[in-house]
């Protein structure tokens, strides 16, 4: 397969085995350069020949969000400065702390196979939550408040098996 990389972010052209998937972008919630290409990507609009696939960065991270220290926050300074290079209006803010973003990663899994029509919107919506608000993207209640205020159904499972699955799969190719 094809790899690029840019500023650490991974990218892969997969076999043409399926014909609708030209791009797969393995991104995790926590990422600078994940966002900044979210949201180039959502401006692009209709984007459907790109699979997302969701990855930890970090998953030894505590599953409740942690303070960042000074240096931490200074290395995350240098990492949006780095990404907005490509999108210099993008406004990010530093948050004051790094999330375990495994439930976030398997909710948008979980929405993309069961209605997939919310699951751009739904990913750019935590992305936001995170980058613009700070808000910690491993509280469940965040989770389920984000899916609701973008369209999510109610009946849909945000911990879906399969999603799981798929998630630690992802995670798997990408390493």
């Amino acid at each position: 397969t094809d790899r690029s990389s840019w500023m650490g972010l991974s990218a892969q052209r997969p076999p043409r085995i399926s014909g609708s998937v030209s791009w797969i972008i393995y991104y995790d919630f926590t990422s600078a350069e994940s966002f900044v290409l979210n949201e180039i990507v959502q401006g692009l609009g209709n984007a459907r020949d790109i699979a997302w696939r969701g990855v930890q960065a970090d998953p030894t991270l505590p599953l409740l969000m942690t303070t960042i220290n000074r240096r931490a926050s200074e290395r995350l300074e240098v990492e949006i400065a780095d990404a907005t290079r490509a999108m210099p209006d993008l406004k990010i803010a530093v948050p004051k702390g790094k999330p375990n973003t495994r439930r976030a990663l398997q909710a948008v899994a979980s929405v993309e196979r069961v209605h997939a029509a919310r699951a751009g919107d739904y990913r750019t919506a935590l992305f936001r939550e995170y980058w613009w608000l700070g808000r910690d993207l491993s509280d469940v209640a965040v989770i389920r408040s984000v899916a609701a205020q973008i369209g999510v159904p109610p009946w849909v499972d945000l911990d879906h098996q399969s999603a799981h699955s798929a998630q630690v799969s992802w995670e798997l190719e990408w390493q």
